[in-house]
């Protein structure tokens, strides 16, 4: 049958014989000049033919072939990408598997392998038990008959650009970061001109008399990020102010303590503070020609799971670095928050990090150091209550159990990853349903905070997007992105741990994001 190259192909009623349907459809695309155009009308016809070509037999509805061959080419894929067992991978340019399908016009719903090319001779050839065969696999086909000839190679793992590009382009530091190494720079390079050699040794000369710093109190785990994710909060921190003493280099000593209730010690190697202290003065670059004396205020209740011997370690070594001018920049100053965090809590830097710098860090190694710090532009609040209970971290890390079953630590990885994913994306209700998901060290600690599930409740029930325990506890702290719904969310939480866990709060706040971390008060 003639077809001018401008007639459209016309679908027959599905009464008329399906060869003339397809001898109509083959013609008019053969006949179009151009071969995208050719594709793209020819599939628009398909689509509209599809009802006109399913045609009743025996009570049974068939769906006709419109092409008698098909082959798709599907590439390497790389799975799990380290952490990420059963619940990451991406695909590879490069090699992959090419699979050819042919219609069996008079076998109708029966698939078969004819061939398979590349494997060794390992593979089956039957059909149900490979995976090239199972039904559906093979486009869904039903109601039709095809054998399919496989010609594939052991897949090979290459590099892709847009792949590989793309985790990097997800971290990049911001522009304030990079001026802040840059200033970083220039001061490590004026240490060295104040250096003063005496009797064969190198001393420091602080650049002021007294200095103090404030530092933030800190969120840590955020759900499924146990001991690698934490984020500095608004609001109370504690403040350190730090005074040189000329004639005793190198001496630490704590002069008061305000806020503890007498119970912290005045010798500075037992308290975070002074080990902060200690520590810094040796990240100088240069022994310190005097002593220094601190002076400790307490603006965060102990125990709280509020990061409060971190804010202390913070704010210390943020003081005492700025006596001698601020030569050790912050993602270094960490070291000396680690060393104070190891005696009083344990090797983490959860809090110690977002305590210095600010934000949420993303701690991926402690020995070596290795952070990032995540920008997040987002609407979001935290909703801090903090019961009448302590909640030593210690006795809450001595709880937790040494093995876990492998589906609760895919499910944290998981989790761990859409929330990393939330903060990037600055998707507070993905934040939120992360904080939700431990499966692994809440479901031990919650149950040691009195009323802490009806609490739980009672934030979602109030518009919580999640909520979770801050730290090691007891403080329960939920996410929205909304301070009205966030007060609402409050007194629905201090309602819960007074009626279900009987306990009276000493603290609880509505509080945003604090991005500055330590600073100078």
């Amino acid at each position: 049958m003639a077809v001018s190259a401008l007639q459209p192909a016309r679908v027959t009623p599905a009464s008329a014989p399906l060869r003339a349907q397809r001898a109509a459809v083959d013609a008019a695309a053969v006949c179009q000049s151009s071969t995208a155009l050719r594709s793209q009308r020819a599939a628009g016809q398909r689509r509209r033919a599809v009802a006109a070509r399913a045609v009743p037999a025996a009570g049974k509805v068939y769906i006709d072939p419109v092409e008698k061959e098909a082959a798709a080419f599907a590439p390497a894929t790389v799975a799990n990408l380290g952490p990420g067992f059963d619940w990451m991978g991406c695909a590879v340019e490069g090699d992959g598997d090419v699979v050819t399908a042919t219609v069996l016009p008079d076998r109708p719903g029966e698939v078969v392998i004819e061939s398979i090319e590349g494997d060794g001779g390992r593979l089956s050839l039957d059909a149900p038990k490979n995976c090239v065969g199972t039904p559906a696999a093979v486009l869904h086909l039903r109601q039709l008959g095809a054998g399919a000839s496989g010609s594939g190679a052991a897949a090979s793992r290459r590099p892709c650009q847009p792949c590989s590009a793309a985790p990097v382009s997800l971290f990049q530091l911001a522009d304030a970061e990079v001026i802040f190494e840059r200033a970083a720079g220039q001061r490590r390079r004026a240490v060295a001109a104040r250096a003063v050699p005496a009797a064969g040794k190198v001393y420091i000369d602080p650049v002021e008399k007294e200095a103090a710093a404030f530092a933030p109190a800190t969120v840590a785990n955020l759900g499924p990020g146990f001991d690698w994710m934490g984020c500095a909060v608004e609001g109370d921190g504690d403040v350190v102010t730090a005074t040189v003493l000329p004639d005793r280099p190198g001496e630490v000593v704590i002069e008061s303590i305000e806020g503890d209730g007498g119970r912290l010690s005045l010798d500075a190697p037992k308290n975070c503070v002074g080990i902060a202290a200690i520590e810094t003065l040796k990240l100088l670059g240069a022994a310190p020609s005097c002593g220094v004396s601190l002076r400790l205020h307490k603006g965060l209740p102990l125990g709280s799971g509020m990061g409060s011997s971190a804010a202390s370690a913070a704010a210390s070594a943020w003081a005492v670095n700025s006596l001698f001018g601020g030569p050790v920049p912050k993602d270094k100053l960490i070291y000396a928050g680690l060393a104070s965090e190891a005696a009083v809590s344990g090797y983490h830097a959860d809090n110690i990090a977002p305590a210095l710098m600010g934000g949420f860090i993303l701690i991926r190694s402690c020995d070596p150091l290795d952070l990032q710090r995540l920008p997040f532009a987002g609407d979001l609040w935290f909703v801090l209550v903090n019961p009448r209970f302590e909640a030593p971290t210690a006795e809450m890390r001595a709880v937790l159990r040494k093995e876990v079953p492998m589906k609760e630590v895919i499910n944290n990885c998981a989790m761990g990853g859409s929330l990393v994913a939330g903060i990037l994306t600055g998707d507070a209700a993905l934040i939120g349903k992360a904080l939700d998901s431990d499966a692994i060290v809440e479901p031990v600690r919650g149950p040691l905070i009195p009323g802490f599930a009806a609490v739980k409740e009672a934030a979602h029930g109030a518009g919580a997007f999640g909520c979770t325990i801050s730290g090691a506890g007891p403080t329960a702290v939920a996410i929205v992105s909304d301070p009205e719904v966030g007060e609402r969310v409050k007194a629905a939480m201090v309602a819960a741990f007074k009626s279900s866990g009987g306990l009276e709060c000493n603290s609880a706040k509505v509080v945003r994001l604090d991005n500055e971390g330590a600073k100078r008060v």
